[in-house]
């Protein structure tokens, strides 16, 4: 996972180390200048892609831009950031697998980029994720539905939601199954019946997008089950 933000993540001086020296320090709060804006995204973007391939990754799901970013700087950076991944070979999966007994080796040097619907991010809305994407030609997600629909605060049969998880249905190459609700990215179980509607809901996209993977062909699908800690868990 990488953050176009800064080189590591939210509260990574507690959890993950750093800030880490030779990478560009992200945006610094209150950067007007949007051009700025976009190139040192786009800079913290490449350097921790690049970074990636120590840990010979699967895919690498990013969390891109700001939410604050006008349609035309997500615009900008989206298709500088899919040129950049096209040109070095980051559109494509490039590894061979070694099966030994019970367990599967990765080997290579590319492997798929994908950007993921999150909150605070470019991708936080669906309804502005409606306007952006096709806009972007050749743009694929990490979709983590939990966020939009919290962001819209709906529920799992909004018809308009389900539209804009369908149509983009084949742009998702990995899912978060996480259960989010109208007024949280995470219900407190899933598995209670008053939760269960959300589950069912969620299950439904996922089916959609799984659908749409096996359409495209697909041999694998990527799904990362979710199920945050506190702040996330509510007690």
């Amino acid at each position: 996972m990488v953050f176009t933000d800064g080189p590591v993540a939210p509260g990574a001086d507690l959890v993950f180390g750093g800030p880490y020296p030779g990478f560009t320090a992200p945006s610094s709060a209150g950067e007007t200048d949007k051009d700025q804006l976009v190139a040192t995204h786009l800079k913290v973007f490449q350097e921790q892609v690049e970074a990636a391939q120590e840990f010979n990754p699967y895919l690498v799901n990013s969390h891109s831009c700001k939410d604050y970013f006008t349609f035309q700087m997500a615009q900008d950076f989206f298709n500088r950031a899919l040129a950049w991944t096209n040109a070095q070979g980051y559109s494509h999966i490039f590894f061979f697998r070694k099966k030994s007994g019970f367990d599967s080796f990765f080997f290579g040097v590319r492997f798929k980029v994908h950007h993921e619907t999150h909150r605070k991010r470019a991708l936080y809305s669906p309804w502005v994720s409606r306007d952006l994407v096709p806009s972007i030609p050749g743009l694929t997600m990490v979709a983590d539905l939990s966020h939009w629909i919290n962001v819209a605060e709906t529920d799992a049969n909004d018809p308009d939601l389900t539209q804009v998880i369908e149509d983009f249905a084949p742009q998702f190459y990995h899912v978060h199954c996480r259960v989010g609700y109208d007024h949280g990215p995470q219900v407190p179980d899933p598995r209670v019946g008053q939760w269960l509607a959300y589950t069912e809901g969620h299950e439904r996209w996922w089916d959609a997008i799984w659908k749409a993977a096996e359409a495209r062909g697909d041999e694998e699908v990527c799904f990362t089950t979710e199920f945050g800690p506190p702040n996330y868990q509510v007690s």
